[in-house]
């Protein structure tokens, strides 16, 4: 799914990781990372965007994703673990891209949350299955500039 997301953004070369952790890991990165109370369902760790990009040629960064939250999180929603994990992963990957939506002008909050609804709509489709066959071309999703 991660490739798949890189591929239809037009950044196919790099690494990404990703942790799946229950709960109570994630409230403790939370904390210390971002000194919030509680578990949240994803963080990501970019490594190839800021001052010191430069110092990881390749390395995009980590995706972490609460497994624990994710399901919670699908039940409440009504849809399949895989299209929550799905919509994390997408997430999780802008941010590892440098897009943003708490520290930022609400036009790019919106701009970042219409992309993701693009990305999750051409992976998951209308069977609300991700499908490789539906993915699309990377110049048919176009990563929307900061």
């Amino acid at each position: 799914m991660v490739e798949w997301i890189f591929d239809a953004l037009g950044n196919r070369e790099g690494e990404v990781s990703i942790v799946l952790l229950n709960d109570s890991q994630m409230a403790a990165l939370n904390q210390q990372y971002r000194n919030q109370e509680g578990s949240t369902d994803v963080l990501a760790f970019p490594m190839a965007t800021g001052e010191f990009g430069h110092l990881t040629p390749g390395m995009w960064g980590d995706i972490v994703i609460s497994v624990q939250r994710a399901l919670e999180q699908s039940h409440e929603s009504g849809c399949s673990l895989s299209e929550e994990l799905g919509v994390l992963l997408i997430h999780g990957t802008l941010h590892l891209l440098g897009h943003d939506h708490e520290e930022v002008h609400k036009e790019a909050a919106e701009r970042m949350h219409a992309l993701e609804t693009r990305l999750f709509d051409k992976a998951f489709g209308e069977r609300g299955t991700f499908s490789e066959h539906r993915a699309p071309a990377p110049d048919d999703v176009k990563r929307i500039p900061k």
